[in-house]
Parts: C-alpha cells; structure tokens; sequence
C-alpha cells in the first residue's frame, strides 16, 4: 500500500506540475498577460519536480526524512490552492485547467496524510520497540 501511495503522489505532483507548466506557457507567451503570476507558476513547477526527485530518493532514506517529506507534500499543494484563492478569489481557470489542478492538489494532500499515516506505524531499523 506505501508503494502505491507514493506512487500516486508521484503522478498528482506530476500532473499538477504540468498545470501549472501550462500556466508558464500561456502567462509567458501573452495569452494572459500577469507577469508576476507566471515567476509563481514557474516556481511551482520547479518546486514539483524537486518534489518528485525527493520522492523518488527518500524511499531509501531514513523514516524521519520520508514523514519530513509527506509533510512538504501535504503543505506544498495547499499553499498552491490557497495562493490560488488569495490571488483570483478562487476564479480563475484559464483552459478549465484548475478543473484539473485543484482536485489533483487535494487528491496529493490525502494521499501524503494517508502515507504519512501508513508510515507511522513503520519502526526505525535498529530503534528498539517500546512496544511490549
């Protein structure tokens, strides 16, 4: 079940990233003309894919840094839709694309709480139990 949680909040962080990716390119490009928004939406895309790489690394690390790591995935995604809020009073939606992104953003925040959940119940190797 772990591997399929990581798995999946794999893919929600990689779709969310492409969202805002094409945010990046629509914003740049003229379509919508908000030159501080797309510095946002780029910063977004680079912090989902060090997200993933993190994700990716951290499945051979140490237990304290995998729930370090479900803990930015589950404040990351929604620091994302609150400065969606906070920017378009939950509006926007250029392409139907937050159609896509806001349910992805809460589909990775359940998933990381549910991780992070399932790993607690883990023991660090080599930590004795207290458990009787």
């Amino acid at each position: 079940m772990a591997r399929t949680l990581v798995f999946l909040m794999g893919i929600f962080a990689a779709i969310d990233g492409l969202c805002h990716l094409a945010l990046v390119i629509l914003v740049t490009h003229g379509v919508f003309t908000r030159p501080p928004l797309s510095v946002l939406f780029t910063l977004n895309v680079v912090g989902y894919i060090v997200l993933i790489a993190a994700l990716i690394i951290s499945q051979a690390s140490s237990l304290g840094w995998r729930r370090l790591l479900d803990a930015v995935l589950i404040v990351y995604p929604a620091a994302t839709f609150a400065a969606w809020i906070f920017f378009t009073r939950g509006r926007a939606n250029p392409l139907g694309l937050a159609e896509i992104a806001k349910p992805v953003e809460i589909l990775l925040i359940l998933a990381a709480i549910a991780h992070l959940v399932q790993i607690g119940h883990e023991e660090e190797p080599g930590v004795v139990s207290a458990r009787g």
